[in-house]
Order: C-alpha cells, then sequence, then structure tokens
C-alpha cells in the first residue's frame, strides 16, 4: 500500500499556532535501514513510500490509543536516530484575487502587469508544484507540459490557480505567450479542495512531488504556496538545492505583521514577493529578513478559465518571474551561481542595499533591454 493512499479529511487538526495537519499520525523520513529497523520494533506497518531519487523512505505511524504524538515522536526516534520526525502539515495555495477581463478592455488598463515572452530557449526545463492544470486550453496547445497527481485522497483537484500560473511560465498561442513560451514545464498537481471550500496539500504530497523532480535534471522548480516549517519538507528541500536545483517560492500573502511562511523561509530557497506597476509592494506580502527579491504580482495578466484574460494578484504571480530568470540563465550559462546573476540584474528598491521588504530589489528588466543580453552581462 502507498503512503496515505486515502485520507480521511475529517482527521485535519490545528496545532496551536492554527496550523492545520493530519491528526493521529506521524510523517518519518529516513534511510532504508533505520526504516527496516522501525518495523522490527513493530513501528511500521505497510504504509511506506519509497523516494528513490531521493534515495529515502517516508512513512506515515500512526499513534496508537494510548501514545500522544510526542510520546510516538519519542519512540520513534530512539530506533531512528537519524530520522526526519514531524506531522503531516496542509499548505495553501498565495492567491489573492483574480479578475475575469471584459473582452474589450482585456489589455487597456495600464495598471495591468502584461505578460510577454522573454525567451524563446527551448532548452529550458522548469518544475511546477502547484494545484492541476486545464490543459485543454487553447493557450496550452503548442505548450510541452507533463502533468503528475500527487494527492493523496479522492477529493476534486482544483486548476484555477496551477493553470493562471503555467499560463505565465508557459503559454504559447496566438494571443498569450508566457515569460517562457519554448520551454518544457513538469508540473506536479497537489492540491485538493475541503469540503468548506479551502485548497490544499499535504506535506507528504509535497516530498513525492519534490522526489518525482530531483531526478529530472531541471534548472529550477517554482512553489507557489506556503504553510508552517515543517522538518521533513526542509530536509527534502534542501537535499534538493544541494544538488544543484534552485527552489523559487512565494512569500505568502498573510500580511506585514505575520512570521514567515515555508517554504520561502527556508534558506536555501528563493522568497519572492510582489509588487505593483507602480514597484510599490503589495499591501499583503509577508515581510522578514528571509525576503530575496520582488517581482510584478499586482493585477498580472494571465490565463483562467474558458481561455479568458485575467489578473490576478499575490506573491504567486511574482514567483513565476524569478523561475523564468533562472531557467533562462541556467540554459544559458549553466551551473553558475544564479543569486550573483540576480542580485546584479535586481533594481533596489526601497531603502539602499537589501531590506526586509524588497529584499535585494526587483527583478523586472525595462521592456526595452533584451533580457537574454542584460542576463550574460552579469553572469560572472
Amino acid at each position: 500500500m502507498e503512503l496515505g493512499e486515502i485520507y480521511e479529511l475529517d482527521e485535519i487538526a490545528l496545532d496551536a499556532d492554527g496550523e492545520a495537519y493530519f491528526a493521529d499520525s506521524l510523517l518519518v523520513l529516513t534511510t532504508a535501514e533505520e526504516m527496516s529497523a522501525l518495523r522490527d520494533e513493530g513501528l511500521l506497518t505497510d504504509d511506506l513510500t519509497e523516494l528513490e531519487s531521493l534515495d529515502l523512505q517516508m512513512a506515515k505511524v500512526s499513534s496508537p490509543e494510548d501514545l500522544t504524538l510526542e510520546e510516538l515522536a519519542q519512540l520513534i526516534s530512539q530506533t531512528a536516530r537519524e530520522a526526519m520526525i514531524d506531522v503531516d502539515h496542509l499548505y495553501s495555495l498565495q492567491e489573492d484575487e483574480s479578475v475575469a477581463a471584459p473582452a474589450d478592455q482585456k489589455r487597456e488598463t495600464s495598471r495591468i502587469q502584461k505578460v510577454a515572452p522573454v525567451s524563446n530557449l527551448a532548452e529550458i526545463k522548469i518544475g511546477l508544484i502547484d494545484s492541476d492544470i486545464d490543459l485543454n486550453l487553447t493557450a496550452f496547445a503548442k505548450a510541452r507540459i507533463h502533468l503528475k497527481d500527487f494527492v493523496l485522497n479522492d477529493t476534486p483537484r482544483p486548476q484555477a490557480h496551477g493553470t493562471a500560473i503555467a499560463s505565465i511560465l508557459v503559454a504559447n498561442s496566438g494571443d498569450y505567450q508566457g515569460l517562457v513560451p519554448q520551454a518544457e514545464l513538469y508540473a506536479a498537481s497537489v492540491f485538493f479542495r475541503l469540503p468548506d471550500g479551502r485548497l490544499n496539500a499535504s506535506t507528504a504530497s509535497l516530498v513525492r512531488a519534490l522526489d518525482w523532480m530531483s531526478d529530472l535534471d531541471l534548472d529550477v522548480i517554482n512553489m507557489s504556496l506556503a504553510g508552517p516549517s515543517n522538518l521533513i519538507l526542509e530536509r527534502t528541500i534542501k537535499k534538493i538545492t544541494a544538488q544543484g536545483t534552485p527552489i523559487v517560492a512565494a512569500v505568502g500573502n498573510a500580511g506585514p505583521h505575520a512570521a514567515p511562511r515555508y517554504p520561502a523561509a527556508y534558506a536555501p530557497v528563493i522568497a519572492v514577493t510582489a509588487v505593483s506597476t507602480e514597484k510599490t509592494i503589495y499591501r499583503m506580502a509577508v515581510r522578514g529578513p528571509h525576503i530575496d527579491f520582488a517581482a510584478p504580482g499586482v493585477a498580472v495578466e494571465n490565463i483562467g478559465p474558458g481561455d479568458r484574460f485575467q489578473t490576478s494578484t499575490g506573491t504567486s504571480f511574482a514567483a513565476p518571474y524569478v523561475t523564468a530568470i533562472l531557467g533562462i540563465d541556467a540554459a544559458r550559462h549553466g551551473d553558475v551561481n544564479r543569486l550573483v546573476t540576480l542580485r546584479a540584474a535586481a533594481e533596489d528598491l526601497g531603502e539602499p542595499g537589501f531590506d526586509t521588504i524588497y529584499g535585494f530589489g526587483l527583478i523586472q528588466l525595462p521592456a526595452s533591454t533584451p533580457f537574454e543580453e542584460a542576463v550574460s552581462s552579469v553572469t560572472p
């Protein structure tokens, strides 16, 4: 039986910080040897996933009625000393609003941040961990998208958010082209819809998606989602970034006074916030010392249901700009210090130098500047 083949949604609970997780069980991430030792101790069922690309195993371990989750974690750690142990947290999409544009006004408002191709390189390979995508739209008729589902329950799969982000990156039609329309997109569907309408992804789904992507030789991975810190997700992300694949994440829309959200706040992750056409910060963007860069994220044009143009706001819609730049840089220059490239190309905003609102500055080159030449000029 594969991990979490079915999760009962009534098992969702909130911790002391108000973070949602699947109650009455823990996730364990460790080596095959330690998993075998846990099985010998009678602590494992068959609820196990082989993470072949990461060379690890992940198991869902249910708590006996006479043990708390804390007591269960202590028991597991006595046998599996290298294991990462945590609850299966839930993560949310970072979307504020999307507004469909009337057909006769779809591109006439000056405040709309229009998407235009910055490179036609076909060698770019991008990973996208998000919701499902509506591949039937004409905007994707010529796009190269490989979609795989990692949701661990049989609830409905939402499509709007993933479709919008994918369109910003790789839509390739006569009416609308994304930033890198010729790029190859490997998309992982990880979100499900709760009965109350909330959209969530589990830690287990995120880890399985990252494991799939770690073996695809991607140039960059985009994660426009946010939630609490989780030891298992953190270890997975550190392992992938250590292998040379950068991960870009939206900082989150919980407000300027909110605590850092993850995965953006993990040290190896490139955290992206959102600005308007006036280069002012999006009012609900999370702030903090972990912010790396700002990018267009207020009223960003994209493709919505029925192939209609829409504008969307949130840090989700800023992340693809940085993702596209990293993809282009990797395709042109290979293994280089990409953060150096980004910092050199960024326009300083706010206080001089790095600040906790805009990070190192805005990633958006003037329309008159050929993007690939600009990147080439600052690449070490």
